[in-house]
């Protein structure tokens, strides 16, 4: 990612690397590459690269375990578990096109809208929901 200044260099290696976990190239728990190696895929320093990582972390979207790597994360922190799903499916279904991950989380957006936040809390689970369909199976 020659040019630019490292400022809008961190942001767009983040919003690769976001990318790469909607479309789940990355699922959570999953490592990411080393600071290295991401550094050398966009041409930029390790500097640029721990901004990029530190903005993800802020957002809940990756953790960093010292001596283990970088993994991905279950999702934003900063948000309930239900809240935070429906921002995650609005930001996913702007940025790209569906995919299975998207479309769960947009489901789950219009359960919060319904008010079922039972359904959602029952689906962040892994238990399924009470409409009979498989949330949490790959189409």
């Amino acid at each position: 990612m020659p040019g630019g200044s490292s400022a809008h260099q961190y942001k767009r290696i983040a919003d690769e690397l976001l990318k790469g976990i909607n479309s789940e190239v990355w699922r959570p728990g999953d490592r990411l590459p080393t600071y290295e190696q991401l550094a050398d895929r966009f041409h930029v320093s390790c500097a640029t690269v721990k901004e990029a990582l530190k903005l993800l972390s802020s957002k809940g979207l990756i953790v960093t375990r010292q001596g283990s790597g970088t993994f991905v994360g279950e999702g934003p922190k900063s948000e309930s578990g239900a809240v935070g799903a429906a921002r995650t499916a609005d930001e996913a279904l702007r940025s790209e096109p569906p995919t299975p991950r998207s479309i769960r989380l947009r489901f789950m957006q219009c359960l919060i809208e319904l008010g079922r936040t039972g359904d959602v809390r029952r689906l962040l689970m892994g238990r399924g929901c009470r409409m009979g369909i498989a949330c949490g199976a790959e189409e």
